[in-house]
C-alpha cells in the first residue's frame, strides 16, 4: 500500500513539474495570435480640424456703420441697434442671452407698431453689410448667427449675395419652419443658426449677407440678431 501511495505522489509532481514548464516556455499569445497591445502617445493634442472653424469675416452688431438699413414702411419702425439686451418685448426670451448683447444687437419689433392688422402699413425692412467681404481663397464657408424671435405670421429670411447684390439667394426662412408656428411660437435663447453658403458665397470676392423682416400687416413681434460670422466649414 505505501509503495502505491508512494508512486502516486511521484506520478503528481512530475506531472505539475512538467506543466509548469510547459507554461513557462508557452510564447506570448499576444504576439502570435495577432493581437494588439495598447499604446499611449504622450503629449497628445488634437488635430486643428477639432478645433472651432477659422473665422474670415465678423460683425458683433455693435456699430451701425458697418451695415445699410432698407426701410420701405411708413411707420418709422425700422433696423437699428439696441443697447438694452431687456427691450426684447416678450418674456420668454428676454433678455436676448447672445454673446455680445452687452455692446449692441440688431433689433426690430413690429410689436411696437401696436396694431391695428390689416391697415396697410406693411413694415418691410432690411439691413445688409455695407462692405462686401471677400471669400475669394476660401471656397467652402458657412454663415452663423445668433438670434432671439417670438413668431406671429411675420416673415424673417436670411439671403446671400455672392455678386454684390446683383442677385439673392434665400438659404433660410425661418418662418417657415414648422417649429415656429402656433403655439410653440418662441426660439430658444440664443438660437444658434448655421447656414452652408458655400454654392452661393464659396470663392466669390463680393459677398453681401442680408437680413430681411415683414410683419405682413399684423400686430407681430419681433427679431434680435447678433455676432453675425463665416467661417471656413469644418471638416
Amino acid at each position: 500500500m505505501k509503495r502505491i501511495l508512494l508512486s502516486a505522489c511521484v506520478l503528481v509532481v512530475a506531472t505539475v513539474t512538467f506543466a509548469q514548464q510547459q507554461v513557462a516556455n508557452m510564447p506570448n499569445e499576444s504576439l502570435t495570435k495577432g493581437y494588439s497591445t495598447m499604446s499611449t502617445i504622450p503629449n497628445f493634442t488634437p488635430s486643428t480640424a477639432a478645433a472651432a472653424p477659422a473665422t474670415i469675416w465678423s460683425d458683433d452688431c455693435s456699430n451701425a456703420s458697418t451695415w445699410v438699413f432698407t426701410n420701405t414702411s411708413t411707420l418709422g419702425i425700422d433696423w437699428g441697434i439696441s443697447m438694452d439686451p431687456n427691450e426684447i418685448p416678450s418674456a420668454d426670451v428676454s433678455p436676448i442671452a447672445s454673446a455680445t448683447a452687452s455692446n449692441g444687437y440688431m433689433f426690430i419689433s413690429s410689436d411696437a407698431d401696436g396694431g391695428p392688422d390689416g391697415d396697410g402699413t406693411t413694415i418691410s425692412a432690411e439691413f445688409t453689410n455695407a462692405t462686401p467681404i471677400d471669400l475669394t481663397n476660401y471656397p467652402n464657408v458657412q454663415l452663423t448667427f445668433e438670434h432671439c424671435f417670438r413668431w406671429w405670421h411675420d416673415t424673417r429670411i436670411v439671403r446671400v449675395s455672392g455678386d454684390n447684390g446683383a442677385t439673392w439667394v434665400d438659404v433660410d426662412e425661418i418662418s417657415n419652419d414648422a417649429t415656429y408656428s402656433y403655439p410653440n411660437q418662441s426660439s430658444d435663447n440664443p438660437h444658434m443658426s448655421t447656414y452652408d453658403i458655400s454654392s452661393v458665397a464659396g470663392g466669390q470676392s463680393e459677398v453681401l449677407v442680408q437680413f430681411y423682416y415683414n410683419d405682413n400687416d399684423i400686430w407681430a413681434w419681433f427679431w434680435g440678431v447678433d455676432d453675425i460670422a463665416i467661417s471656413e466649414l469644418p471638416d
